[in-house]
């Protein structure tokens, strides 16, 4: 025996499982070709939601972080910074990342690219090595 909410003549015509009162009614949806204004309502209101929907996913260049101590966040500084000058087209299509591991006699310094990893290290070498250089002048009063 089967059971049916509904009638046989009374049975909807669709075979949608959505309630009819969440059903979505079609409408015109595009730009009316008549009216200036309307021309120019729907293109402020494209420019305003994708601004809208792409500002969700913004952010801060780089993340605070506060429970770091200083030195902590001395390093994390300098290796964000060195990771910003390797690769600073934000947006881009490449991503470099920097760790720093810390040896009994000096420091080791892994860089991971996705693109042009041994231009990446060439140039780090090199600014690393300014770097000791300017370590190295004399200081002044």
């Amino acid at each position: 025996m089967s059971f049916s909410l509904f009638p046989r003549d009374a049975r909807p015509a669709r075979s949608s499982t959505i309630p009819p009162k969440f059903e979505l009614q079609p409408k015109f949806i595009g730009r009316s070709s008549s009216n200036k204004y309307h021309k120019l309502l729907i293109r402020f209101y494209e420019v305003s939601l994708l601004l809208q929907l792409l500002g969700q996913s913004r952010g801060d260049h780089k993340p605070k972080l506060h429970d770091l101590n200083r030195d902590q966040s001395t390093r994390r500084g300098f290796l964000q910074n060195l990771c910003y000058i390797c690769d600073f087209d934000k947006g881009g299509d490449s991503c470099t990342a920097i760790g720093l591991e810390e040896l009994d006699t000096r420091y080791r310094f892994w860089v991971a690219s996705n693109k042009g990893t041994a231009e990446i290290t060439r140039f780090l070498e090199n600014v690393l090595e300014s770097l000791r250089n300017i370590d190295d002048l004399p200081k002044t009063a």
